[in-house]
């Protein structure tokens, strides 16, 4: 009796085992949780010499983040992505709207962000610095209604 109930429990145990493990493994084959998020670029604009280029992109949410809608400057002006991307400007509020957010070239180097009032601000920076400082950002904000 003994000898049965010891045999019965341990195949109970790795049939258990077994379908646990298949449903783990089917699980992160089928779902994204943690996924990269998908980037849109939403607009660019290139400032008035062709230096730089400020653009407006939305990232999209996963199991774990929300959307967001960013700005990021880059060196030079050609509409590739390139790997100097330094983001000045990350906000979202669970439901972000690609209108949210406006970018425009005031003078050489400065740059406006008008963005929605009610955004939850992440990112807010006043300056972006180059080792060249003749190529340095100042960014200005502005709340809209």
């Amino acid at each position: 009796m003994k000898n049965i109930l010891l045999k019965y429990g341990l195949w109970t145990v790795v049939t258990i085992l077994t379908v646990g493990l298949v449903g783990y493994i089917v699980l992160l084959n089928t779902f994204d949780i943690f996924a990269t998020p998908d980037k849109k670029v939403l607009n660019y604009k290139c400032d008035y010499e062709g230096l730089r280029q400020a653009e407006t992109y939305r990232l999209e949410g996963n199991a774990v983040t929300n959307s967001s809608i960013n700005v990021s400057v880059h060196l030079g002006c050609n509409g590739r992505e390139r790997k100097d991307e330094k983001r000045i400007f990350t906000a979202d509020n669970g439901s972000v709207d690609d209108k949210d957010v406006t970018i425009a070239w005031l003078t050489f180097d400065t740059l406006t962000i008008e963005y929605k009032k009610g955004l939850r601000i992440f990112t807010q920076l006043d300056k972006v610095v180059y080792p060249d400082s003749t190529l340095n950002v100042y960014v200005t904000y502005k709340e809209l209604e």
